[in-house]
């Protein structure tokens, strides 16, 4: 019976099918006997996944224990935030397992899990089996600074993330000098070791683990801490700094407050106008130049909120509008007031004709009729552009003009506003002009009037006819 039972599982998992187990081959049950009982544990609390295989209950519709038999997962030893398994049985036969990252590993094991039930499977995997230990650092050198901010780090673990704390693996001053947009030959965070900043960080095995700027000094002096956000690799790192951060009393960076603090003056390639340096964490993100430091000010004439490696005059030319630097390839040249825009204003300032295919000053562009009384955004002074009896500007070849009282008609619905296009010569004239003849056509009174023959109007049939000759009127 249980034979059947375990003969019926091999051939309806989906999972195991794929892996690629068949009726004739039983893998052996051994395995990480710790991992495996986590595991189990894990999923029973973490998912919603239904785990109990017993006899007693209705054939399941995933046998989990056949897919770790054959899988055989465990904390992998090259790199211990990754799970080793057998992906299939020809890597299994072949005795070479593979490394995978957590989440993809389970996922391959169980694709029933929802992205919700991964995330907290691989974040308790990573509580269980991640045995790190990360070492404190403070230091106030420009080596410690650039080792930190550009050091190999430690692998990511998806750290939660809010205003204090950020995933390290988001720092846009994470790079070597020559990645930077301009290519410096010193660390923008170097610039940090003015003596009034400190750099705290975590290092295990070598690797970065976390990290986080903090003024500390002014003059000299000991200040109150004013702490960056702590960028990290995973909740422990980050843990450790903000509990040393505590023990010095230190302000934390939603509240923390850098005005006044001094950064190193590092000239690039010479230039007066243009500094090494990085993204200031901290708002105001401006920088005053006193000649021999740059001082975080309110009022600052330096950009600090730049991440390409240099502060400073670094721009092509300047929004005629907001004042923003734009870049060689940012700025936008409007041909009809002869300036230049960053693109936000020069959207602002400018609307497209689609007419013309060219952009006017938006508040020379409407919104203009065409074809059956759909609308498009047209500048009002364009050669194609009428205004029409209804009051509305259209499409000069959507219109009809009517000579007899000098006005542009939509020409795809004449009735509607009032006017009628005669019969006999193809003019457009006011309903209040037409005539109806006996053989049904509509000519305007002024075209029977100046046609040479008289015309009478039968009032019983609302219709004129010619009087022909001999003929009473």
């Amino acid at each position: 019976m249980v034979s059947l039972w375990l003969h019926h599982i091999r051939l309806t998992d989906p999972v195991v099918k794929a892996w690629g187990l068949v009726p004739t081959f039983i893998p052996p049950d051994k395995g990480c006997p710790k991992f495996r009982e986590w595991l189990w544990d894990a999923l029973e609390i973490h998912t919603s996944l239904v785990v109990d295989t017993s006899f007693g209950a209705d054939i399941p519709a995933k046998d989990l224990t056949q897919r770790f038999r054959c899988f055989k997962p465990f904390q992998s030893e090259l790199n211990s935030s990754n799970i080793a398994l057998y992906p299939n049985i020809e890597k299994f036969l072949a005795g070479r397992e593979v490394s995978m990252k957590a989440g993809k590993a389970l996922k391959l094991m169980i694709p029933e899990l929802s992205q919700v039930d991964l995330d907290l499977l691989v974040d308790s995997f990573r509580s269980n089996f991640d045995q790190r230990e990360f070492t404190l650092h403070t230091s106030k050198l420009a080596d410690k600074f650039e080792l930190a901010y550009n050091g190999d780090q430690v692998p990511m673990q998806n750290p939660s993330t809010t205003y204090t704390r950020k995933s390290l693996a988001c720092s846009c001053m994470r790079k070597n000098c020559d990645e930077f947009q301009y290519n410096v030959d010193e660390h923008p965070s170097r610039a940090y070791a003015s003596g009034d900043f400190s750099i705290i960080y975590t290092e295990s095995n070598g690797k970065i683990g976390s990290r986080c700027t903090v003024w500390t000094h002014q003059d000299g002096e000991p200040i109150i801490p004013q702490a960056a956000p702590i960028y990290g690799t995973c909740e422990h790192s980050i843990d450790m700094i903000a509990n040393k951060l505590r023990e010095m009393g230190a302000v934390f960076s939603n509240d923390a407050c850098w005005i006044g603090a001094k950064l190193r003056r590092i000239p690039f390639e010479g230039n007066d106008d243009q500094f090494i340096g990085p993204y200031l964490d901290l708002s105001p993100q401006h920088l005053k130049d006193t000649g021999k430091y740059l001082i975080v000010s309110e009022n600052g004439e330096i950009d600090g909120s730049e991440y390409n490696g240099v502060l400073g005059d670094t721009y092509d030319c300047y929004c005629d509008d907001c004042g923003c630097g734009l870049g060689e390839d940012e700025y936008r040249y409007s041909e009809y007031y002869e300036t230049t825009y960053c693109d936000d204003c020069y959207d602002n300032a400018h609307a497209h004709c689609e007419l013309a295919g060219e952009d006017y000053p938006k508040d020379e562009v409407d919104e203009i009729f065409c074809g059956e009384g759909r609308t498009i955004q047209a500048w009002r002074e364009h050669e194609d552009v009428v205004e029409a009896c209804d009051g509305n500007l259209w499409v000069h070849e959507d219109t009809m003009f009517c000579e007899y009282d000098e006005t542009y008609v939509p020409s795809y619905d004449l009735i509607k506003y009032d006017y009628f296009q005669s019969d006999w010569d193809n003019e457009v004239y006011p309903m209040s002009e037409c005539c109806t003849l006996a053989d049904c056509s509509s000519v305007s009174k002024d075209e029977l009037d100046n046609d040479g023959n008289d015309w009478v109007l039968d009032k019983k049939a609302g219709t004129w006819s010619p009087i022909t000759e001999g003929e009473d009127e």
